[in-house]
């Protein structure tokens, strides 16, 4: 059973296990028998409903868990206590957490860092056979509905990444494949990967990957961040612009260093991370944006 299977990080990872032959259910809040996008059946479950998500997990094998984007530490808590104790309930010891972004050894006063620390805990708290893989930032992101445009149309790639910070990006794709990596080698449990891509990009080495993609210069423009968070504030509401901001000041700060991470990572599980270059040539641009 994979959670937020619906979302732009779990349908790839839906499509992954189903690649490799695994019978896959999608966890869904909406009771509907739609197959979800990348395949797999649709079971019904609340990440606040214990209940609902021991009769979704009955007959799995299997739990991979990827948790929305809150800002309540308590509420990702309980979810995760809910998922742990309901894998308990049906017998399902196997959990893959994708963390969905860095997360470092100590709390770090950030909601979008400090609530998966906290999930983190609770999983691993729970005595089941559990792996971790923290993934740096997602490629995808460059393709969002806010940001794609004026990569079409100015060849300007704004993102709120400073300029000479850099990251090792990562598709959403190769995390997806490293998860099937991991629930197909049980000498992963116990261990936490950090999984990065091929190659840490500052701005103007993101510029140099896109003019290569698309044959044309392109200019990295980091957006101020109060700009950012005005922006998100108006689209998402005050808190989630307030909290995201807060991420990319510490990513532009303090978080750096885990935008490059070392140890075990996408190679220590058999999977070639994606250059930049190649993610932008065969990203659908016009169909994005159109």
């Amino acid at each position: 059973m994979v959670t937020g299977a619906t979302g732009m990080q779990g349908r790839p990872i839906v499509a992954a296990l189903r690649a490799k032959g695994y019978d896959v259910k999608a966890l869904s809040r909406e009771a509907t028998t739609h197959e979800p996008d990348g395949g797999g059946r649709r079971v019904r479950g609340d990440l606040s409903d214990q209940n609902s998500l021991y009769l979704a997990l009955e007959g799995a094998d299997a739990m991979v868990v990827v948790l929305p984007l809150i800002f309540d530490e308590e509420a990702i808590s309980l979810y995760a206590r809910n998922l742990t104790e309901a894998a308990q309930r049906a017998n399902v010891r196997r959990i893959v957490f994708n963390t969905s972004a860095p997360v470092p050894p100590e709390a770090v006063g950030v909601a979008a860092v400090d609530t998966k620390r906290a999930a983190e805990r609770v999983f691993c708290e729970a005595g089941l056979d559990l792996t971790v893989i923290r993934p740096t930032i997602y490629m995808g992101n460059l393709a969002a509905p806010w940001t794609a445009p004026a990569i079409v149309n100015e060849r300007i790639i704004a993102y709120p990444l400073a300029a000479n910070v850099s990251c090792a990006w990562i598709t959403w794709e190769d995390v997806a494949d490293c998860v099937a990596a991991i629930l197909d080698d049980p000498t992963t449990v116990g261990e936490t990967y950090d999984v990065a891509g091929p190659e840490a990009l500052d701005g103007d080495g993101v510029a140099t990957a896109f003019e290569v993609a698309r044959g044309a210069p392109h200019t990295y423009f980091a957006v101020p961040l109060d700009r950012f968070e005005a922006g998100l504030s108006k689209a998402l509401g005050s808190d989630a612009g307030r909290e995201i901001a807060a991420l990319y000041r510490w990513f532009n700060t303090d978080g750096a260093s885990y935008l490059s991470p070392g140890g075990k990572g996408a190679a220590a599980l058999g999977v070639v991370p994606t250059q930049m270059r190649n993610w932008a040539a065969r990203a659908p641009w016009e169909r994005i944006v159109g």
